[in-house]
């Protein structure tokens, strides 16, 4: 455990406390012996540590602004990386070895250590251990942080898109360790797909591949101009692939008409607007 308290610069006079944060449930079910009452305790003190950093780093922001900046820095993930960055997922005891890999293991043991410092040395201790390393986190966002599927529901409202939808598209792994991969879907764009070890991340990263594709094409042209055919406007029915490809046409036109600045037909050589531009 030396070599565990010199990555958390912290000696434990009482070195049952950090070998009980350290034990996962699999290999006690001993209230006594395992980490679930000091992740508790550890949870709470993590939670007044950086609420009160973000309060005093950002003094004019508003409860609304804060309340983003907490919640990205004490969510699982942010934790969990944490845990990863201090090495404790090489001191965990558990009978799975796949617990070592686990998002919510690793924010579990990495907030039973926070309880387990609080208790053997003080409130400021723990408060002090939190801020030091959280800190780093908080100076890389000058701005109240947005995860990235916020972002593209801002981004298709903006453009005038429906909202995104999310659609699981397969898991593997094992049950209690899953590796999710989710697919995004935009009506008139092309859909992505991301994985991660739980839903949310596998869909926050196809949400950032989904973003990285619309700022990739809003960069390559100044003006892009779509010429398409009118459908269905002759009243006349058609049958079998000719009808799918005038259905499929039109669902293509309208996806492209709800993203355009400006929509307009043109007749007898005469433009008339029905979205941006002159209207007649």
């Amino acid at each position: 455990m030396k070599e565990l308290e010199k990555n958390l610069q912290y000696h434990f006079n009482n070195q049952h406390l950090l070998h009980q944060a350290l034990t996962h449930t699999s290999k006690t079910g001993k209230l006594s012996e395992n980490y679930e009452r000091l992740e508790f305790l550890g949870d709470r003190v993590l939670g007044v540590a950086v609420a009160e950093m973000v309060y005093r780093v950002f003094p004019a922001e508003p409860e609304g602004s804060l309340s983003q900046r907490f919640m990205a820095l004490v969510c699982k993930e942010t934790v969990a990386e944490m845990a990863l960055k201090l090495g404790l997922d090489r001191y965990i005891m558990a009978e799975s070895v796949d617990v070592h890999h686990n998002d919510n293991v690793l924010c579990d043991v990495c907030e039973a250590v926070i309880g387990a410092m609080y208790l053997d040395g003080g409130c400021q201790t723990a408060i002090d251990f939190v801020q030091e390393r959280w800190r780093p986190l908080v100076d890389t966002h000058t701005r109240p942080p947005k995860d990235a599927k916020t972002l593209l529901q801002e981004a298709a409202h903006e453009k005038g898109l429906p909202a995104p939808r999310y659609v699981e598209i397969g898991r593997e792994g094992a049950e209690h360790n899953p590796v999710f991969h989710m697919q995004v879907e935009i009506d008139g764009t092309e859909a992505q797909t991301g994985s991660g070890r739980n839903k949310k991340m596998a869909e926050q990263n196809a949400a950032e591949k989904m973003l990285a594709g619309i700022d990739s094409i809003a960069a390559q042209c100044r003006h892009l101009i779509i010429v398409s055919n009118e459908v269905f406007s002759g009243g006349a029915d058609y049958a079998g692939e000719t009808d799918l490809y005038l259905q499929a046409l039109a669902m293509v036109n309208n996806a492209v008409a709800a993203k355009a600045d400006a929509v307009c037909r043109v007749v007898c050589g005469l433009l008339v607007y029905y979205k941006g531009g002159e209207r007649p």
